[in-house]
């Protein structure tokens, strides 16, 4: 058996002493932030995850150039040495 309590929107349940709130706008309300909520903390997540993924890219791009570029100077002094420059 419930209870009301004077003033609330709660009951007081007689078998276990629990007090329960009967609001359901309250609890949708709820439901509908605490949705957001997870949203937004997955949406959070997934930025970080391309940010880190971009991060990576751009160190590995940043490697190669200069790879590149060791390599291009390398075979510019070996031309200068091989032709007598």
């Amino acid at each position: 058996m419930q209870i009301p309590v004077t003033n609330t929107d709660l009951v007081r349940d007689t078998d276990n002493r629990a007090l329960l709130n009967t609001n359901r706008d309250a609890l949708d309300t709820y439901k509908a932030t605490h949705k957001k909520i997870l949203n937004e903390k997955k949406e959070l997540q997934n930025t970080k995850a391309r940010l880190n993924r971009l991060e990576q890219e751009m160190s590995d791009l940043r490697a190669m150039i200069s790879s590149l570029a060791i390599h291009s100077h390398e075979s510019i002094e070996l031309k200068e040495v091989t032709h007598g420059h």
